[in-house]
């Protein structure tokens, strides 16, 4: 557990891979931030984890607040433009192996926190380089398309459930912050964030939150290498709406389009699913030019 100066806490689930000798004592770390409910459990996130293994690196996944098996201790839970905690993390990482290059890979969610925390902070990161995989660039279009039938029954409501089911079990905490049952009776994920996120966050209303956690006008702040790989066929990120022509223009950020992959499929076969997917794939090239080629990286910048 990391606590917090606040009284909040968070899970962070290591493998530390120390048994693997590649790197010596200069190991890289990788920080793994999973999506909206998502913790160190899904697949996705274990597919991270052993790739990074292989590769010789340490990886840990931060479970946010209240996720993981940690107690929620507090009344600050989490949400797209919260970047405070993870701030911490990294601190605490580096801290912890100094010697050790750091970077972060954000799935879904956790893509736009750290896209928001990159674009903020500039190039004093702590991080050599981060990567992106399926996360929504404008929140307004990704609300809108989640809340069309089919995506609204297979992805939203069970979402927006699994989002009331950890205020339920810590309303004590809540009470005088926002209204309970309109939580309870809330449908969607945004009118979870009208009724909750708002309130716990100092928004005005979920319009002002859904701008401030809009990515897709921050590619030219971000002043470290970002990797971002999207699908066209995302219902969390409609195609039109990624930034290609911004990326272009910036330095630092590339996104990877592809024709299909969904939302965090990405799977590579034909009918049957074949060895590891597209998207371990690309983050195995992407930490590995990243950790391995750094110098001739910078030349080419040069």
């Amino acid at each position: 557990m990391l606590d917090f100066s606040d009284g909040g806490q968070v899970a962070l689930d290591w493998v530390s891979n120390d048994l693997n000798s590649v790197y010596g004592q200069t190991k890289p770390v990788v920080i793994i931030m999973p999506g909206l409910t998502g913790t160190s459990q899904e697949g996705y996130t274990l597919h991270l984890v052993a790739e990074s293994v292989k590769l010789g690196y340490r990886a840990v996944v931060f479970n946010y607040r209240g996720n993981g098996g940690a107690e929620l201790k507090t009344s600050r839970t989490y949400c797209a433009t919260f970047t405070d905690d993870l701030s911490c993390v990294i601190s605490h990482v580096s801290s912890r192996y100094p010697q050790s290059p750091v970077m972060a890979v954000g799935v879904s969610f956790g893509g736009i926190v750290l896209t928001n925390y990159l674009a903020k902070v500039g190039p004093e990161s702590g991080l050599v380089a981060g990567m992106t995989c399926s996360s929504p660039w404008n929140v307004f279009e990704s609300s809108k398309t989640l809340e069309e039938p089919i995506n609204l029954v297979c992805f939203n409501r069970l979402l927006c459930n699994k989002l009331k089911q950890a205020v339920v079990r810590y309303e004590h905490l809540f009470r005088d912050m926002c209204d309970l049952k309109a939580v309870r009776n809330c449908v969607t994920i945004r009118d979870f964030d009208t009724n909750f996120t708002t309130k716990v966050f100092g928004y005005k209303s979920v319009d002002e939150y859904y701008r401030d956690a809009c990515i897709h006008g921050k590619v030219q702040s971000i002043q470290i290498p970002l990797l971002c790989l999207n699908a066209i066929d995302d219902p969390f990120s409609p195609g039109k709406f990624i930034p290609v022509e911004e990326a272009r223009r910036s330095p630092n950020v590339a996104i990877v389009v592809t024709c299909r992959g969904g939302h965090i499929g990405f799977i590579d076969g034909c009918l049957i699913p074949n060895g590891v997917g597209y998207m371990q794939r690309i983050f195995c090239q992407f930490s590995q030019a990243i950790y391995n080629f750094s110098d001739e990286l910078l030349a080419c910048e040069d």
